[in-house]
């Protein structure tokens, strides 16, 4: 039985979001280390916890639209 989608869209063209949403979530992911994990550049606590913050928030926004997709996906099987 298919459920209805939200967004509208096509296995395909879900297929195609999800597949973004995930090389979204790397990219953020290879940022994330290359910015926090400098050991020669200094940043102050308050910079650190607003990129922490920043990244944290954007990590839990794509792994949620992952998890969507996903679901969506499932739906259509």
């Amino acid at each position: 039985m298919n459920t209805p989608n939200p967004d509208g869209l096509s296995p395909e063209a879900l297929r195609e979001e999800l597949r973004k949403a995930q090389q979204a979530l790397e990219e953020l992911e290879e940022e994330r280390l290359l910015t926090l994990g400098q050991t020669g550049v200094h940043i102050g606590a308050q910079e650190l916890h607003r990129l922490t913050s920043s990244f944290a928030r954007d990590e839990a926004r794509l792994r949620a639209r992952i998890q969507e997709l996903a679901a969506l996906l499932e739906g259509h099987r």
